[in-house]
């Protein structure tokens, strides 16, 4: 599928922000560019985004529905070609996307599509379709059908093998213990029709991984990471969407967390127009103390109607020890149903989900009800969420359910029921010259216990003076109602805050310089008011400085000062640092530098990639972690890892 795009524009400069494949859709949208959202079932419930920026910098990632909201899983790549062209003040952009790309079915000869055209310098975009800028620009809703004719049954390749190799070392300076490794893996990708898909990989490698940013957790609660190994991305959106807000069955990053994956498999596609399935299984090593185990994802999707779809799943955990299966597993089934008006105005979401655990039958259901609505000028949501306290997902992501009580140490599980509401004014200055709009949002988050006694009570006031060039001023007030019912340590420090009502305030004001037509951009966020029985005073620094399109310097700080009074008080710092050369579209290194004094790491990771073939690579990567408070060296490791993507 070939598409030639030109843009006439009325300046000679543009704004490139890297010239690194895959930096992510946030990263384009900063700079010049154009994108392509297809929808190649025409169900408005999936897609994908190819986009080029003007020096040819590819993106790609796939487009779903999450809740409430469209969103794309940049993480996500795929094989195709693109060309760009600057004459002047025309820009040019040719791109190639191969079939064998696309999930499709030969039989649905209606596809939809919408076009992307993003200048930065402006700041403004335009799309092939019109509709009202309170919707996402990556809403398939809007997109555009298209006849696609001549389809062919079979993809001209269909077989696609990644062969990896990995030499790695590292030495544990405290345990004093050196290691050297040479691994080998394959991945392999078959096309079994033009829209179903098997996938295979084995002994996977995972070291070059781009790492997680360093966060100050000073919650209750275990924080969710994004999933950035490729075996799970593809047709990520059957997989990842299975719950709703705050409660999801399967969270991938789970599998192989513990030991290393062995194998794993998966098929997924569509097998008619109105069906897709996905199937996963992974298998994990046993070693002497930790029983590998087996993961099995079953899911499946139908349309039932233009405004109704419906999936079912199935989550499975199965302990083994050396291929004997052993009496520890988890389970969780599911039904959901998905509703989008021909209006577009309404979305809705059920969701129902049973836990089966080994030694568990009882109070073990989850259960949601969302809806949606959306005009230019209002926008709201409500979701509610009834989750039993042995709803248990072993592979799922549910971190409300499980309670830690430092007094009593041991974890607790306690079901809950939560509502989540906000609603949304939009006053546009439609004859302002600098003042786009004002926002004006009400957010309030409720939470009860299984007696539905109320255990949390969060109420938020946002108010946002958004300006035409995209900087913004937010000032935001906060009311927290907290009936902790369990000693916690937030500081980790041996002294827990006991369990009773703390009524809290804080406000929260900030400014976000334009993102995209300077060289540096920054955000600047104060908070500070009451915390549980003390303060707690904030302040978030994000910069960013961009040399043309060679060179891309970035930081964000946090500092949180924190005092419990006879609980203890504690400063925690927390920086990331990257420094990016990009020497030319396939050459790059980077340099990151981490610091989270909460968690006592400072952490250092330096990574050369050369991308020698499309989406074939060689990754060099050390990394030198120290103690952030006695900056001794603990662990040093150096990578060196090629693949090469080879269609057959």
């Amino acid at each position: 599928m070939y598409v030639g795009v030109t843009v006439f524009d009325d300046s000679i400069d543009y704004v490139v922000q890297s010239l690194q494949r895959d930096q992510g859709y946030d990263n384009f949208i900063k700079g010049d560019g154009v994108g392509i959202v297809l929808d190649v079932a025409g169900d408005q419930n999936s897609g994908y985004l190819f986009a080029v920026n003007v020096k040819g910098v590819q993106t790609d990632g796939i487009v779903s529905i999450t809740n409430d909201n469209y969103t794309v899983d940049s993480n996500w790549n795929t094989k195709w070609k693109s060309q760009t062209f600057i004459d002047g003040e025309k820009k040019y952009y040719e791109i190639g996307i191969p079939l064998n790309a696309l999930p499709y079915d030969e039989k649905n000869k209606t596809w939809a599509i919408n076009l992307i055209s993003i200048d930065a310098k402006t700041p403004q975009y335009a799309t092939l379709t019109s509709f009202s800028r309170n919707y996402n620009i990556l809403d398939l809703r809007f997109t555009k059908s298209i006849e696609i004719r001549d389809l062919a049954k079979t993809k001209a390749s269909k077989l696609t093998l990644i062969p990896s190799s990995v030499y790695s070392y590292t030495d544990d300076v405290i345990n004093k213990k050196t290691t050297n490794t040479l691994t080998y893996g394959i991945d392999a990708k078959y096309n079994i029709t033009s829209s179903l898909k098997l996938e295979a990989t084995i002994n996977p490698d995972f070291s070059v991984v781009e790492q997680d940013d360093q966060i100050s957790n000073l919650t209750r609660f275990d924080i969710r990471f994004p999933e950035r190994r490729n075996f799970f991305l593809e047709n990520g959106d059957l997989f990842n969407n299975l719950g709703a807000r705050g409660v999801n069955p399967f969270y991938s990053r789970v599998i192989g967390s513990k030991t290393d994956i062995q194998f794993g498999l998966k098929l997924s596609g569509k097998v008619s127009n109105k069906l897709r399935i996905g199937l996963l299984n992974a298998q994990t090593e046993s070693t002497n103390t930790i029983n590998g185990q087996n993961y099995t994802v079953a899911v499946g999707r139908r349309k039932i109607s233009k405004s109704f779809s419906a999936t079912t799943f199935l989550v499975n955990r199965q302990a083994l020890k050396k291929h004997e299966t052993k009496n520890n597993y988890n389970r969780v089934l599911g039904l959901n149903f998905n509703y989008i008006s021909e209006s577009n105005r309404w979305l809705g979401q059920f969701n129902y989900a049973k836990s089966l655990s080994s030694g568990i039958s009882k109070n073990n259901d989850f259960l949601n009800a969302t809806v949606s609505y959306s005009t230019r000028k209002w926008l709201g949501t409500s979701s509610t969420s009834i989750v039993n306290k042995n709803y248990l997902t072993d592979i799922g992501f549910v971190p409300r359910l499980t309670n830690f009580d430092a007094k009593l140490n041991r974890s607790i599980n306690a079901g809950f029921l939560e509502n989540y509401t906000e609603i949304i004014f939009n006053n546009y200055n439609v004859n302002g010259l600098n003042r786009d709009k004002n926002e004006h949002k009400l957010r309030v988050n409720t939470f009860l216990n299984s007696s539905l006694k109320l255990i949390e009570e969060n109420i938020e006031l946002v108010n946002i003076w958004r300006n035409k060039n995209l900087s913004y001023f937010f000032a935001n007030a906060f009311y927290r109602h907290n009936n902790l019912q369990y000693a916690t340590d937030i500081l980790k420090n041996g002294k827990p805050l006991p369990s009773k009502i703390y009524n809290t305030a804080f406000i929260r004001m900030g400014y976000v310089s334009p993102p995209t037509n300077k060289a540096l951009s920054f955000q600047n966020r104060l908070q500070y008011g009451s915390f549980y029985n003390g303060d707690r005073f904030r302040w978030e620094l994000v910069t960013n400085y961009r040399l043309k399109s060679w060179a891309n310097l970035s930081a964000n700080y946090n500092l949180n000062v924190i005092d419990l009074k006879q609980y203890g008080n504690d400063t925690i710092h927390t920086l990331n640092f990257t420094a990016s050369v990009y020497f030319n579209n396939t050459l790059s290194w980077t340099t990151k530098a981490q610091l989270n004094t909460q968690n006592d790491n400072l952490g250092f990771n330096m990574r050369f990639q050369w991308e020698f073939s499309p989406l074939s690579f060689a990754h060099l990567v050390i990394t030198d972690n120290y103690g952030a408070n006695h900056f001794d060296r603990e662990l040093y490791g150096m990578a060196l890892k090629v693949n090469y993507w080879l269609d057959l």
